[in-house]
């Protein structure tokens, strides 16, 4: 899993 904390398209998963 990808870290989603980075909140942008950082660490692989884009939370937009």
């Amino acid at each position: 899993m990808a870290t989603r904390g980075e909140g942008g398209g950082g660490g692989g998963s884009h939370d937009r």
